[in-house]
């Protein structure tokens, strides 16, 4: 499946649209008349971005919030190296990119994961920030394991900012934070 993280809601009127599926593609395609194929690619987009996986709330697929994790993944790891000999060191970190921790490629946080989490990302933003001192060689393992394994689509301070909107939606929500392997 690849990697991915995700916050389901919990509308109450959560129910997947008819004309979601791909079987109703037809029927969407029914109310255009003509032969040119821009035409037809063009309905087809248009169906992909406004029915296809849409629930009756209005998210697709039932989710409030979906990302790629991998950068965060990366983050955990850095961490784990630079406190290998500190295990209560940014616990949820080091579970969310350890792989070990998924049953069946699947890994769920709970509030007070979440709630430990968000103290461990505020935590890492001060230690960058200047504001805490994170420690001489911890620091150094950090930024040694970031500069060899470069976060693929970000920066630091924005993943971390990504981590802090998880955890802001799922308290709100009161949903799980859930991996996929």
């Amino acid at each position: 499946m690849g990697r991915w993280c995700e916050i389901k809601c919990n509308c109450s009127n959560r129910e997947p649209l008819l004309e979601g599926d791909w079987a109703f593609y037809s029927t969407y395609r029914k109310k255009y008349k003509f032969r040119s194929t821009d035409k037809l690619k063009q309905v087809a987009e248009e169906w992909r971005k406004n029915l296809q996986g849409m629930y009756k709330c209005g998210h697709r697929d039932g989710t409030l919030i979906q990302l790629w994790p991998g950068d965060l993944f990366i983050i955990g790891k850095a961490l784990d190296f630079a406190y290998k000999d500190q295990p209560e060191s940014f616990e949820i970190f080091r579970k969310i990119y350890n792989w070990r921790n998924y049953e069946d490629e699947y890994l769920a946080l709970t509030e007070d994961d979440v709630v430990l989490w968000e103290l461990e990302i505020e935590q890492l933003q001060n230690y960058l920030s200047g504001e805490i001192y994170m420690g001489f060689y911890e620091q150094k393992k950090f930024n040694y394991y970031l500069r060899r394994n470069p976060l693929l689509y970000g920066n630091v301070p924005s993943t971390l900012k990504d981590g802090l909107k998880l955890c802001e939606i799922s308290l709100i929500s009161d949903n799980l934070v859930e991996f996929f392997w």
